[in-house]
């Protein structure tokens, strides 16, 4: 299945364009990275806290029910996921289903990208800055982490939106890439990062909207630093109690 993310992509100066993902597929008979479609459905899955119909899934992220129903028949094949009778799917095993999405799926940065440093050089400055500019917005990284699970002081703070915007007006900077720069700004190739609602945490007085654990812990492994590793590792441990899986 092919979607056309041409029309969706935003140019700007200073951008980094990643491509897109819609020649792979996620499961058992084509292994290595996925088309947003089979991600969003596993992601679905591991953040929903239930058992979802067919359905349930397609309205939530956005995909046909034909589409739904042929990754979670990949999924079934590879004993990554379970029917539950009437009440739908769920993960057979949810730390499996997880590997099997770090390992196959394509970053969730991909898109067009830009690099900002502040010259405080804090992530969370330059996040909060720049969030009322914004539409669409879901917040990764380091600051998302942060909230979720803290572990490290954050070093990038990574921002989804519909529409890239030049932030010099509220007093960013542009930088290289990420030895220079506190935010990455994305406009994302995948749809489906933004389909589901955001998950609002205060932080200095603000609402931030953050992206779903599971994005925000494939961003952090990417991340720059010596120690992303083991701050990752620190937010994958906390997912059970952050997603109600069973112990």
């Amino acid at each position: 299945m092919s979607i056309d993310l041409e029309g969706s992509r935003l140019r700007v100066p200073m951008a980094e364009d990643h491509g897109d993902a819609t020649s792979y597929r996620m499961g058992p008979a084509a292994p290595g990275p996925a088309p947003y479609g089979a991600v969003a459905v596993a992601r679905l899955l591991l953040t929903s806290g239930a058992p979802l119909t067919q359905s349930r899934i397609a309205t939530r992220i956005g995909v046909t029910q034909p589409r739904v129903s042929q990754v979670l028949n990949d999924l079934l094949a590879g004993g990554l996921v379970e029917r539950v009778g009437c009440r739908g799917w769920r993960p057979s095993d949810d730390r499996r289903l997880l590997d099997h999405l770090l390992q196959n799926a394509p970053p969730p940065t991909e898109g067009v990208s830009t690099w900002w440093a502040t010259a405080e050089q804090d992530p969370w400055e330059a996040t909060l800055r720049c969030l009322p500019q914004l539409s669409d917005v879901r917040v990764s990284g380091d600051t998302a982490a942060d909230l979720y699970a803290p572990w490290r002081r954050p070093a990038l703070s990574i921002v989804y939106a519909a529409k890239s915007i030049d932030l010099h007006p509220l007093g960013l900077v542009a930088a290289d890439g990420p030895d220079d720069a506190v935010l990455r700004l994305v406009n994302p190739a995948d749809p489906t990062l933004t389909c589901e609602p955001a998950t609002p945490r205060r932080f200095r007085g603000v609402t931030v909207p953050l992206a779903d654990p599971i994005v925000v812990l494939r961003d952090v492994q990417a991340g720059p630093g010596p120690d992303a590793s083991e701050a990752a590792a620190a937010l994958e441990a906390a997912l059970p109690d952050l997603l109600g899986w069973p112990t």
